[in-house]
């Protein structure tokens, strides 16, 4: 059958050069001409001008809107490889201030620019054409908070100013630090397992009328605070969540995030050193949205191309600032050069925005945990799936309008779930709910899971009458986890239990399961499957499904081996059980 994607307006973003000839050097003058030696941290000004750490050179170099560039501050020979220039540190004039291994810039509220002056271990300060030392001691580091006349720093590599003037700092080794408006240092605390310690990448956004910082970590995803209060973590591997607030991301491994531009609602572009691509990660999908298309394009992926999508290419991208616009600066570090990247699509996303925004259609919500969705393309996962099938005769089938189908990934309890369904599709911007819901919902201990499965129960109830006050139907997809169907399916699991360098730190509850090799049952499922029976509501069930493609003589894996979620086939099952089972219920015509 022919399988569609969804409306993407700019879902290949062009990808263009606005400075630099690719030669080693820091020769000012005209984008074609110009060069660089290591162009890393980026920050834009007022007048549209990108702010560049040039690492290498030992300067601060500015690129106007028409590519032009010129040196701002810094100084210094090149060395006899013709590919660095030796640090150094000195203040005064800025044609003859020197740094060591600048890597980050911020403009200030005032206009000057602050520099993350790494090798000095301090943050410099350039206004009215001079440079002078804003906080740090280049011979001593350290990470004492306090004024900023005594404050310490170890190695500032990122930095990022909120909407009331803060300055958030990436002190990497030891966290992330503020300087307040009244000049006071400051160390943000991270609970464990999320360590902020080697912090890379920040950007501040206002949303909603709240600020919030987003900051990329080297191994742990995106940590998300708001006034340097801690809120939550986007994974950029295993889920996460502290059994309160809601988390979404990617659960698949989604690249080794440097550098992130943050936005209003729950979008990040990012820049992916390991495969040398920038990638969007919005309410839970990720995709690549330039560079080289693979799974893992480490070994070959990096390159120089020009070009819309996937057919431009760069070399270890390290920098990246949003634009006037929309679109994106990106230090294409390896490449030696400042690259644009117009405008991405988060349409390929779910959003409250995006269903709003989606009044010409059968809005179906398809909401549950990781498994709805996990940097799959859209063609082959189930939503995708699922809606490429219903369009084929909708008409016939009974819907008033065509049929869409918007994936949201929650990792919350059932209890944050319902208020997140009762705050957007039943507030009216959805036709229909699909909650996919999976029994990691019940507790493995006999008295827990019971008090659990009740309160499945008990939840599906409540909100499946008030989605029918509203004339919403509710279906509930029952959906079949590895343990439930084979050991062999389940080989994840018991293989992350032995692999010393995972970068996952497991919680103590459930390090403690891993003392036995298979340490589920299947019992949970069916509980689970009585629990939500009986809530009286429109169920789907793909246990047997699975359980009867797992017994045939020749099958394919239906679990991915390098995580515990759908392999390709899996997901394939799964979409097409629950879209054969959706044709047979039709819950939009009741």
């Amino acid at each position: 059958m022919a399988l569609v994607s969804p409306p993407q307006a700019s879902a290949e973003p062009e990808v263009r050069t606005l400075a630099g000839s690719g030669l080693a050097g820091f020769a000012d003058g005209p984008g074609a001409t110009a060069s660089f030696l290591m162009p890393e941290g980026l920050a834009v000004d007022a007048a549209g001008d990108v702010i560049v750490a040039d690492t290498a050179a030992q300067r601060i170099r500015e690129v106007a809107p028409s590519g032009a560039v010129r040196t701002i501050a810094g100084s210094g020979t090149i060395g006899p490889a013709g590919l660095y220039v030796a640090g150094g540190f000195a203040n005064g004039p800025a044609t003859g201030a020197r740094f060591n291994q600048p890597a980050a810039v911020a403009v200030a509220p005032d206009g000057s620019i602050i520099v993350a002056d790494r090798g000095n271990h301090a943050l410099r300060r350039i206004r009215d054409g001079a440079v002078t030392t804003y906080a740090g001691n280049p011979s001593r580091p350290g990470s004492a908070d306090g004024p900023l006349a005594s404050a310490t720093f170890t190695a500032p590599i990122a930095l990022a100013y909120d909407a009331q003037g803060d300055l958030y700092v990436a002190d990497y080794g030891v966290g992330l630090r503020k300087i307040g408006r009244d000049g006071t240092v400051s160390t943000i605390s991270v609970p464990a397992p999320y360590a902020s310690a080697h912090v890379t990448g920040l950007s501040a956004v206002t949303d909603w009328g709240q600020t919030r910082l987003y900051c990329a970590t080297l191994d742990r995803g995106t940590l998300v605070l708001s006034g340097g209060t801690f809120l939550g973590h986007y994974s950029a591997g295993t889920p996460a969540n502290d059994g309160k607030n809601v988390f979404i991301q990617g659960a698949r491994w989604s690249g080794y995030a440097y550098a992130v531009a943050a936005q209003p609602g729950t979008n990040f572009v990012y820049t992916d050193i390991r495969s040398s691509v920038v990638r969007v990660m919005a309410f839970g999908r990720t995709y690549i949205a330039a560079g080289e298309d693979s799974e893992n394009s480490s070994f070959d992926g990096a390159n120089f191309a020009d070009g819309a999508g996937t057919t431009a290419r760069f070399n270890t991208p390290m920098g990246i600032v949003g634009l006037p616009g929309g679109s994106y600066a990106i230090a294409d570090t390896g490449n030696r050069r400042i690259r644009v990247m117009g405008p991405v699509d988060f349409s390929l996303t779910t959003s409250p925005e995006m269903l709003q925004g989606a009044g010409d259609a059968y809005r179906i919500v398809y909401v549950g945990n990781s498994i709805v969705s996990y940097n799959q393309n859209w063609d082959e996962s189930v939503s995708g799936i699922i809606e490429s099938r219903l369009d084929e005769d909708w008409n016939s089938l009974g819907f008033p309008k065509r049929p869409r189908v918007f994936p949201v990934q929650l990792i919350a309890k059932l209890s944050a779930i319902k208020t997140w369904i009762e705050t957007y599709p039943a507030s009216g911007l959805a036709e229909m709910v699909i909650w996919q819901i999976n029994s990691g919902e019940i507790d493995d201990e006999p008295v827990a899971g019971s008090r659990s499965a009740r309160e499945v129960t008990g939840t599906l109830r409540e909100l499946a009458a008030e989605l029918r006050a509203k004339s919403i139907p509710l279906v509930v997809s029952v959906n079949a986890l590895s343990y439930e169907v084979s050991p062999v399916e389940d080989l994840w699991f018991v293989m992350r239990a032995h692999l010393a360098d995972e970068p996952y730190v497991f919680p103590p509850d459930e390090r403690a399961e891993m003392t036995e090799p298979y340490p589920h049952v299947p019992s949970r499922a069916a509980m689970l499957e009585k629990a939500v029976a009986a809530a009286g509501v429109q169920v789907i069930d793909a246990l047997p499904q699975f359980s009867e493609t797992e017994m045939q003589s020749s099958h394919p894996a239906l679990f991915a081996g390098n995580d515990d979620h759908w392999s390709r086939q899996g997901t394939l099952l799964a979409a097409h059980t629950i879209c054969d089972a959706l044709l047979r219920l039709r819950p939009w015509k009741h």
